[in-house]
């Protein structure tokens, strides 16, 4: 079981430019065997909201459809 941190999701989102460690961690672990705290969430949550108020709609939808993938996924 690994729990997978804020910074850790958040340097996944970038694909093929995220660290190569973290890429390995996706491709190797089994997806049953992660697991995302709900303090991430909600820390991702907040920097959503964040990013609401500021008024870069179109990036806060991207976060959005993206943490809902992650969420239901």
């Amino acid at each position: 079981m690994y729990l997978i941190d804020t910074n850790v999701i958040s340097e996944a989102r970038k694909g093929a430019n995220a660290n190569p460690g973290v890429r390995k961690v996706f491709r190797e672990v089994d997806e049953g065997d992660l697991y995302i705290p709900v303090q991430t969430i909600g820390e991702i949550r907040r920097g959503l909201e964040s990013i609401k108020r500021r008024g870069d709609l179109p990036q806060a939808r991207r976060l959005e459809k993206w943490l809902d993938l992650i969420v239901d996924g």
